[in-house]
């Protein structure tokens, strides 16, 4: 089995370990820890602009239509499924709430609030569906047993 040695800047071969320990003042590791918090930050800002250059268009329509489905949109749909209980209430467009719910973490930037929402809508659609089912049930003609008169 041939392995191949690293080699330092000389060309000479670099004795492999395990486990290397480093050791350095404690200023010197919290200035070091430091660069790599603000380094994490950095991506995570750099994440968010990347995340809005992709809403960019030419028209400049979709950052405006994304604010509109956030600030009014959504309240307007999380309150309805708040105060409309789908065993009182028939007739909930079930495919259109589950496709929103699909949609809402697709969107760029989408926040832990928002992906909170689409778990509440993914539950109400279920509710949906038991309440659906419960309807279809008492909808349906019920076996009438015939009664023998007793004598």
């Amino acid at each position: 089995m041939n392995v191949n040695p690293i080699t330092g800047a000389d060309g000479q071969a670099v004795p492999q370990r395990s486990g290397a320990t480093v050791t350095l003042p404690l200023a010197e590791y919290t200035v070091l820890r430091g660069e790599i918090d603000a380094g994490l930050a950095r991506i995570v800002e750099l994440t968010a602009k990347l995340a809005e250059a992709g809403l960019h268009d030419p028209s400049g329509r979709v950052p405006e239509l994304v604010s509109v489905i956030r600030d009014l949109a959504l309240p307007i749909v999380q309150f309805a499924v708040a105060n409309l209980d789908p065993l009182t209430v028939q007739g909930w467009p079930l495919s259109e709430l589950e496709r929103l719910a699909s949609a809402i973490v697709k969107v760029p930037g989408c926040d832990t609030r928002e992906q909170e929402m689409v778990i509440a809508f993914r539950e109400f659609c279920r509710e949906i569906g038991v309440a659906e089912e419960i309807r279809a049930q008492r909808a349906r003609p019920r076996a009438v047993k015939s009664r023998k008169k007793r004598r």
